[in-house]
């Protein structure tokens, strides 16, 4: 099937960097400055937390343990602003400040998939059964 793709923009490579592990997902900031990605070993499919990347300085400014996990592609989001992630696991939601390289929040949910409303303000937790949704601030 041809397509006309003359509306797609046209990058040029800026960066570039090695990974340790296989990248399982990732997410970029509204403003394209932060890039935040979550690996895996690939030899024991534990998770490996998640690298943050300044893209405009090209270098890692923080990293997130979340603990090794057995599984990959853990469920993240990124808030509109760019300064907060929040992430999934097990059953616990875990919201992270980018500015301090720390988790600030945690919640109890079983979720498996997360989004961040364009506000920043709520959380929305999605599991097979029922949505929920968490005030960033209270819970």
């Amino acid at each position: 099937m041809a397509g006309n793709f003359q509306h797609f923009k046209k990058f040029t490579l800026s960066h570039t960097w090695e990974t340790t592990w296989c990248i399982a997902s990732m997410a970029l900031s509204p403003d394209g400055t932060i890039l935040v990605y979550s690996e895996f070993d690939d030899w024991t499919f534990k998770d490996s937390g998640f690298d943050v990347f300044d893209l405009t300085i090209g270098q890692q400014v923080c990293y997130f343990d979340t603990g090794r996990i057995r599984g990959y592609g853990r469920s993240f989001a990124l808030s509109p602003n760019g300064r907060k992630i929040v992430w999934r696991s097990g059953n616990t939601i875990t919201v992270g400040d980018l500015t301090i390289g720390k988790g600030i929040r945690t919640f109890q949910d079983s979720a498996g998939s997360i989004a961040v409303s364009p506000d920043g303000k709520s959380i929305i937790c999605f599991s097979p059964e029922i949505a929920k949704m968490f005030d960033v601030e209270t819970g």
